[in-house]
C-alpha cells in the first residue's frame, strides 16, 4: 500500500490536479491489475493501449498512468469515468516506470548488493556460477536471468532475460523480505536501452564480451555497444568488472571513470596496457574430455585451477565470477575453492550420454561467435579419432543476416551439419535453411531434418561413441515457436529420447549377433 502523492512527487505532469488515495498494487500489464491497483499504460498502438485499459479497470485498477506525449483517447477518457477511476499523465513514463516502481517497494536494491551482468555471451553462465559460489559459501544469493528469478534451486521463469522494471522491482523486493541481500541479475541490452534497470542501485557491472546479436532491434553494432555502455555509467557502482580480451572491452575500460568505483579486469588472452592493477589474467588453458585446466595469476598470486566444465570460454566466466567474489570482499583463496565447484548450467555445454555412447552437447549458442566458439572448444575435447557433428538452425523473424554467417560457422568448425528448426515463428523454415546455406561454401557432410527431434536422432544415430554432437541453439528453452504458436520441446528430453532409441538398437543389433 502507498500513497500516490508518493510515488508521483516530482514526476507527474500536472501535480495540482492529484487527488490524494492509496494503491494497493502497481503493474504494466493489464492481466494483472488487481483491486485499488495502479495500471501503467504505455502501449504505443492507440486500439492496443484502449483494450488494455479496458482490461485494467474491469480488474479494479483505481489509478491510470499515461505519458503526458500520449494523452487519453475520448474514448479512453469515458472509460476511466464509467469506472470511477482516476488518471494521470507523467513525463516520460517508460524511463520513470522504474522509478515508480521502487518507490512502492521502498528501493530494495539499496538494501542488497546487486551484481550486474552484460555482454552477448556468457551471461547466464557468469550469472549462475556467482549465484553457485556464493551459495556454497553460505551467502544467500538470487538471480534474475533467463533461467527464471530466484534462488538457484528454486527459480521461476519470467519468460525475459531481463523483467519488465515493476516486475523487477517487485522480485528484488521478494528476495529483501526472505533476507537475500546479494542479487545477481543479467542485464539484457534491450533492458538498458528500455530503462528497466533505471532506479536499481547496482554495485558491480561485469561485461564478458561484444559480438554480433540483436541487429533486428539495435540496427547497428554501434547502438548495441553503446546500450550495453549504459551499465557502467550507473552512478551507484562501486566496482567494474571489464574483459578486455575484445575492442569494445579494451574500448569500455580505457573510457571507465569514476571517483567511487573500482576498476577490475581480466583475459585470459595476452595482458595488455589496460589491464588494471589487480587485473586477473589466465594461460596454460588445456582442455581434456572431462574439462579444462588453466592457471591464474593475480598481482603476486599464483594458482592451478582444474574444473569438470567443458569449452575453453568458461575460463573467461569463471574468471568474472572469481573477480566478483572479490569485489564482495571474499578472500582470493577461498574464492578460488568456490568456484573450483561450479557446474555446468542448464543449456550451457550441458554433457549427455557416457563413455559407451556419443557424448551429446546441448549449448545455448544462438549468434556467429557464440556457435564459433562452442564448436571450437568441443574440438579440443575430441580424441584424435573423434568427429565433431553440429545440430542447428536459426531463428524465424529475427536479424536475417546472421543466418549465412552461423552457416559458415558452422561448416568451419564442425565435421558434419545437421540443419533443422529453430524457432521458426511465422517464417517458413524452408526459407531460414536456405539463408543459412548460402554462407556454407561445401555439399558433404550435410543433412537437412526439419523436424527438430528427427535432425537430433539422425546425429545421435549416426554419430560414433569417439564423435561429440553439439546440439545448438535453444538451450534451456522449453518451447519451440513455428507459426506463432508455442509447442512444448526440450532439447534435453529429445536427446535423452534419442540416446536411449540408440541404446536399445544397440541391444537388439548385440541380441541379434548372439
Amino acid at each position: 500500500m502507498m500513497s500516490l502523492t508518493k510515488l508521483l512527487t516530482n514526476l507527474a505532469a500536472e501535480p495540482t490536479k492529484l487527488v490524494e488515495t492509496t494503491v494497493s498494487n502497481i503493474t504494466l500489464d493489464s492481466r494483472k491489475v488487481e483491486k485499488n491497483g495502479l495500471f501503467l499504460s504505455l502501449a504505443v498502438n492507440i486500439e492496443q493501449r484502449q483494450t488494455y485499459l479496458q482490461q485494467a479497470l474491469t480488474q479494479g485498477a483505481a489509478v491510470v498512468l499515461f505519458d503526458s506525449e500520449q494523452p487519453l483517447s475520448t474514448e479512453e477518457l469515458t472509460l476511466c469515468q464509467q469506472a470511477g477511476s482516476s488518471y494521470y499523465a507523467v513525463d516520460d513514463l517508460a524511463n520513470n516506470a522504474a522509478e515508480i516502481a521502487a518507490r512502492f517497494y521502498r528501493y530494495p536494491a539499496d538494501k542488497q548488493t546487486i551484481i550486474a551482468v552484460t555482454g552477448t555471451n556468457g551471461k547466464t553462465s557468469v550469472s549462475q556460477f556467482i549465484a553457485q559460489a556464493l551459495e556454497s559459501l553460505g551467502i544467500a544469493c538470487g538471480v534474475v536471468g533467463t533461467l527464471g528469478v530466484g534462488r538457484i534451486t528454486d527459480l521461476k521463469t519470467t519468460g525475459m532475460t531481463t523483467p519488465d522494471p515493476i516486475t523487477l522491482q517487485a522480485e528484488l523486493a521478494a528476495l529483501e523480505h526472505q533476507g537475500v541481500h546479494y542479487v545477481v541479475l543479467e542485464a539484457s541490452s534491450h533492458a538498458l536501452e528500455q530503462g528497466r534497470l533505471n532506479s536499481v542501485s547496482i554495485d558491480i557491472a561485469v561485461y564478458t564480451n561484444l559480438t554480433r546479436d540483436h541487429l533486428d532491434y539495435h540496427q547497428t553494432m554501434a547502438n548495441y555497444a553503446a546500450a550495453k555502455q549504459k551499465l557502467f555509467k550507473f552512478e551507484s557502482l562501486s566496482t567494474a568488472i571489464i574483459n578486455i580480451a575484445d575492442e569494445f572491452g579494451q574500448t569500455l575500460a580505457q573510457q571507465f571513470s569514476s571517483d567511487k568505483a573500482t576498476l577490475l579486469t581480466y583475459s585470459s588472452h595476452v595482458e595488455n596496457s589496460l589491464a588494471s592493477e589487480q587485473h586477473l589474467q589466465a594461460s596454460e588453458v588445456t582442455t581434456v574430455p572431462a574439462g579444462i585446466a588453466f592457471k591464474l595469476e593475480q598481482t603476486s598470486q599464483s594458482v592451478e585451477i582444474k574444473s569438470s566444465l567443458l569449452g575453453r570460454f568458461n575460463v573467461d566466466n569463471l574468471q568474472a565470477a572469481l573477480l566478483v567474489l572479490q569485489a564482495c570482499d571474499i578472500d582470493f583463496n577461498t574464492a578460488i575453492e568456490a568456484i573450483t565447484h561450479c557446474q555446468a548450467v542448464e543449456g550451457r555445454m550441458q554433457v549427455y550420454g557416457n563413455e559407451e555412447t556419443t557424448s551429446v552437447v546441448i549449448d545455448f549458442a544462438h549468434t556467429p561467435d557464440a556457435l564459433t566458439q562452442a564448436l571450437t572448444s568441443l574440438k579440443t575435447h575430441l580424441t584424435s579419432n573423434g568427429q565433431l557433428w553440429c545440430v542447428f538452425g536459426c531463428g524465424g523473424d529475427r536479424d536475417k543476416g546472421k543466418r549465412a554467417l552461423m552457416g559458415k560457422a558452422a561448416q568451419d568448425s564442425a565435421e558434419m551439419l545437421v540443419l533443422t528448426s529453430d524457432n521458426p515463428r511465422s517464417e517458413n523454415n524452408e526459407d531460414i535453411v536456405s539463408d543459412i546455406i548460402s554462407g556454407i561454401s561445401r555439399t558433404e557432410g550435410i543433412h537437412i531434418e526439419h523436424d527438430r527431434q528427427q535432425a537430433i536422432s539422425f546425429a545421435v544415430q549416426h554419430a560414433a561413441s569417439s564423435d561429440i554432437v553439439l546440439v545448438a541453439g535453444k538451450g534451456h528453452e522449453q518451447y519451440q515457436e513455428i507459426a506463432g504458436v508455442k509447442h512444448t520441446f526440450s532439447d534435453a528430453q529429445a536427446v535423452m529420447t534419442a540416446l536411449n532409441a540408440a541404446n536399445d538398437a544397440c541391444h537388439r543389433s548385440s541380441e541379434v549377433v548372439l
